[in-house]
């Protein structure tokens, strides 16, 4: 009788509050769009780590520094998952510990994220010289991310896909200029086709098989990978 074996992984970070509020919604946005972390670093134009080291809560603050305005555009989103710190008097706007457990199974990961702050679901405000109540929005602080297995077809029409498409962009001399992951990839993303979707490992593939092939090669500015074409 086959069991299933669960992985279990634990991390923690040091971050401010408002610091934790975007590192969560980055979180969440990935999730949501079935990229891994990867994938992230490649449309930063990072090493294959780089998000991955964000995630698990490594110098959160100076990420989120560097990469705030990029990864927006990437998610082609600018709004933060919203919550409300509740926060005493006495109590000042400190760096805390946050920690993450997640239990990976074959078909997903579940995550549980502890905090040290607490949350309001309710806050008052003035409205005509009236004390009111209002509800607020309370973050999900257990949840599950589904791994994305493609099939073999689907992988092949993205291929093909993007192999037409880089082709035509090295014709129309896209690349002599230098072309940042992510910018290609918001030109080659849409398919028009409800059942394919461009993910962006199937750009970095595409990509790197141009490369092999001499047609482009890449170059690190200012640390991040730009391609150019030969």
């Amino acid at each position: 009788m086959n069991k299933n074996i669960t992985n279990k992984d634990t991390y923690a970070g040091i971050m401010y509050s408002m610091d934790f509020m975007y590192w969560y919604t980055y979180l969440k946005r990935r999730i949501a769009k079935g990229w891994s972390a990867e994938e992230v670093s490649f449309l930063l134009g990072r090493a294959p780590f780089y998000y991955s080291d964000f995630e698990r809560m490594h110098n959160v603050g100076g990420a989120l520094e560097e990469e705030r305005m990029l990864l927006d555009r990437i998610y082609q989103d600018s709004t933060t998952e919203s919550m409300t710190f509740h926060r005493e008097r006495y109590e000042a706007n400190e760096e805390r510990l946050v920690r993450v457990n997640i239990e990976d199974e074959r078909f997903y990961k579940d995550y549980e994220i502890i905090i040290p702050w607490a949350l309001a679901s309710k806050e008052s405000y003035t409205e005509n010289g009236k004390t009111k109540i209002r509800s607020c929005a309370v973050p999900d602080l257990t949840f599950r991310e589904w791994k994305e297995e493609e099939s073999l077809e689907t992988v092949s029409d993205a291929t093909i896909d993007i192999r037409e498409k880089l082709n035509r962009l090295l014709k129309s001399k896209y690349f002599k200029e230098g072309r940042a992951p992510d910018e290609i990839f918001q030109v080659v993303e849409f398919t028009g086709q409800y059942h394919l979707q461009i993910f962006p490992r199937h750009l970095k593939d595409g990509l790197y098989n141009l490369i092999k092939a001499g047609l482009l090669y890449i170059r690190n500015v200012d640390g991040r990978y730009v391609i150019f074409e030969i």
